[in-house]
């Protein structure tokens, strides 16, 4: 067989047929790309990785192959997404209860059922009991303790979909990186040549990739699930607000999230605005809009930070502490009792109790720094007293704390946000593609996937 060859002045040889004699340069099996994907998964950088691969399987791939195999993958995983190949594996309208076929419906009048006793049937003939002389008698038919009414059970609680939006900060490499790590390469290069000026000249570096415009880059995301926490849906974008709105109109039609009876969002109320409008410009009307109280209960703890202080021996607290824990940890004693009475009148009596103390409050404080600390939380409650109706919440059983979300905004960063790790914007978007993947529990689906369009 004949092959073409190309040579370009700079960047070398290309040989188009190679590709597809070797599958477009794949020359590791599914089955090692998909190892190398799960053990990169949480490790701290793809040397770890290597190490961990010839471990578990005897296999020798240096860190950088590591990297495009799973960089590659995770690009494959963006856009069978895209394209709608990879689907969620949910519908929001399946999870909804209904009312079992054996109540009855609303409205009609059920007879009641006597009960199957012997002594009961047949009654008036047979055995029907003779009238005694000097006694009453006594009225014929069932005798009505063994009437056995049928009562109607209520149908059981709509179980709420919730949708979520956040983002987090992602490391990432800058153009003038870029540019010194090359500089340092291209001097590396030159002292081997001078050194070993019998070996052969290497090939030229292919052309530098352009860096990003700063060290952080925000990373979007939308995170559907239910109210056992058993289904999730949870997709990533290092685009714009634009690039999240897609990606959340997109899922919530195929998770028909529209056809749920309950469709509940936590926490996007304290979001920036563009998280509120973006469900706005989808389309995505929502049952209710839930300020998560984390959030609300930070602007608590500011407010009587400020009025009486931090307590003399704060401390941040452990790592395993509840993140309210930490809060209580900076407060006085004074303060803690305040933000306590602040949260319990939010909870148990809603927003015109919650309001009103907060007024009383004010009326009890006379210096102007404290007054204004009181007026910020007071501002910042009244701006949200339609997502603020915590009793109601909480007796119809629905989540008023954004943790799904924000967990999601740890666990799947965590592999590049590692000590030292910096990324090129498409990569990291790439790598928490495969997690996100996971989480969505579509790792398996995705994976059939490739091997069918392999074979």
């Amino acid at each position: 067989m004949s092959r073409r060859r190309y040579h370009f002045a700079n960047l070398g040889n290309h040989t188009p047929a190679d590709g597809l004699i070797n599958q477009a340069g794949r020359t590791v099996t599914l089955a090692v790309q998909r190892m190398c994907c799960m053990l990169n998964s949480g490790k701290g950088n793809f040397e770890k990785t290597e190490e961990h691969l010839k471990r578990a399987a005897g296999l020798s791939l240096s860190g950088e192959t590591i990297r495009k195999i799973v960089e590659a993958n995770g690009r494959k995983a963006l856009e069978m997404a895209q394209a709608g190949v990879l689907k969620p594996v949910w519908k929001a309208n399946d999870l909804q209860q209904d009312t079992p076929a054996a109540v009855p419906a609303p409205g009609v009048q059920t007879p009641a059922v006597a009960a199957p006793n012997r002594a009961a049937v047949d009654v008036g003939k047979a055995s029907t009991p003779q009238a005694v002389p000097g006694q009453k008698s006594k009225p014929t038919g069932p005798d009505p303790t063994l009437i056995v009414p049928v009562k109607k059970t209520p149908p059981p609680p709509q179980k709420p979909v919730y949708a979520g939006v956040d983002g987090f900060m992602v490391p990432t490499i800058t153009d003038a990186e870029k540019r010194t790590r090359r500089k340092n390469i291209n001097k590396k290069r030159r002292s081997m040549a001078r050194k070993n000026p019998e070996l052969p000249k290497p090939p030229p570096l292919p052309p530098m990739k352009a860096g990003a415009d700063g060290p952080y880059k925000e990373c979007k995301i939308d995170n559907f699930y239910d109210q056992d926490k058993k289904h999730r849906q949870v997709s990533v974008t290092m685009g714009n607000h634009d690039a999240l709105g897609e990606i959340l109109g997109r899922d919530a039609e195929r998770l028909g999230f529209l056809l749920a009876k309950l469709r509940v969002g936590v926490g996007v109320v304290d979001g920036g605005v563009w998280i509120a409008l973006e469900f706005i410009r989808q389309g995505l009307a929502l049952t209710v809009l839930i300020l998560d109280f984390f959030h609300f209960a930070e602007h608590v703890h500011a407010a009587t930070r400020a009025v009486f202080g931090v307590a003399a021996s704060a401390a941040r607290g452990e790592d395993h502490d509840d993140r309210n824990q930490r809060l209580e940890n900076q407060e006085t004693t004074t303060g803690k009792a305040q933000a306590q009475r602040l949260k319990t009148l939010a909870k148990e009596q809603g927003y015109a109790a919650l309001f009103n103390e907060i007024q009383e409050w004010r009326g009890r404080t006379r210096n102007p720094a404290h007054k204004k600390a009181i007026d910020a939380l007071a501002n910042y409650v009244a701006k949200r007293e339609d997502s603020m109706d915590y009793p109601t919440y909480i007796a119809n059983g629905w989540d008023i704390g954004s943790g799904p979300t924000e967990s999601m905004c740890k666990l799947i960063p965590a592999r590049v946000k590692g000590c030292g790790q910096r990324f090129d914007v498409d990569h990291a978007e790439e790598i928490m593609a495969l997690e996100a993947l996971d989480h969505s529990g579509q790792t398996e689906r995705f994976w059939q996937l490739q091997a069918v369009s392999n074979n």
